[in-house]
């Protein structure tokens, strides 16, 4: 049996809704878009033969895994950008009222639409897509260190089993750790090509790890009802430079094989 899977890729988008753009700090431009983007993973998650739905507006501004009823400084409508430094000109900060309509035009509709998708694909797997900066920024709850190659989430511990916080998860442990051991072993298989200055490949794929899966996985996953689900972070210095975020082709290529190889022994 071949499973179906659908990818969703939250963080990719760098648009500025119309509405907000005159209200930003004026020195906020579209490098900063993209560095604090998960950049390029719009690219990344193409042509894997799955299925995949892209947001394409910025995160900073809405943050469609963040759940809609979390409206402090770093939730799903954020007033500070991942350095924590504001948005926003001083009183141009969205107001309550101004929130709750950026959800209503924005988040809601991104949410409908891939629940819609999930539930008339079929599908087996929904993997939420998603990169992390190489060294974690001030917002982070691992602010200042360096991140793994990647890390898969299940909403569970450090072996996808129930935490101590009795969170649901959005797949079964043992399913959570064979997708582990899969993408180490398509991390190994496909030969990196090496360059200078971005992160070089191991086996370094961890559970649960600072990241255990966002809104979209709780919301979306329905492992009961056999929509099983996984948030799927990997480093960006994989294939871009941490500082000026140039996209490096070889490495883009190589990451898709990976990905590539990794989905097809997840769905066989």
């Amino acid at each position: 049996m071949t499973a179906r899977i659908f990818i969703a890729i939250p963080h990719a988008g760098r648009a500025v809704p119309a509405e907000l753009k005159a209200r930003l700090q004026s020195n906020l431009a579209a490098p900063d878009l993209l560095a604090q983007s998960d950049a390029y993973t719009d690219r990344v998650f193409e042509g894997l033969g799955t299925p995949t739905q892209t947001f394409p507006w910025s995160r900073l501004l809405i943050d469609v895994n963040r759940a809609p009823e979390q409206l402090d400084a770093s939730g799903a409508v954020p007033s500070v950008d991942f350095d924590m430094r504001e948005l926003y000109e001083r009183g141009e900060t969205p107001n309550e009222p101004e929130r709750l309509k950026l959800l209503q035009d924005y988040h809601e509709p991104y949410h409908r639409e891939l629940g819609s998708a999930l539930d008339q694909g079929r599908i087996d797997l929904f993997i939420d897509g998603h990169s992390m900066a190489q060294s974690a920024p001030a917002r982070s709850p691992d602010a200042g260190q360096l991140r793994p190659l990647a890390i898969l989430g299940n909403g569970g511990d450090e072996r996808g089993e129930l935490s101590s916080d009795q969170r649901p998860l959005s797949c079964p442990p043992a399913f959570a750790r064979q997708a582990q051991h899969l993408f180490q072993h398509a991390l190994a298989d496909e030969f990196c090509p090496p360059v200078a200055g971005l992160v070089r490949p191991s086996r370094e794929v961890l559970l649960n790890r600072v990241f255990r899966g966002g809104y979209s996985l709780r919301h979306h996953a329905k492992p009961e009802r056999g929509l099983n689900g996984l948030q799927l972070e990997l480093n960006q210095g994989l294939w871009c430079d941490a500082q000026s975020f140039s996209l490096n082709q070889e490495r883009l290529a190589w990451m898709r094989r990976v990905l590539r190889r990794w989905l097809k022994a997840l769905s066989a």
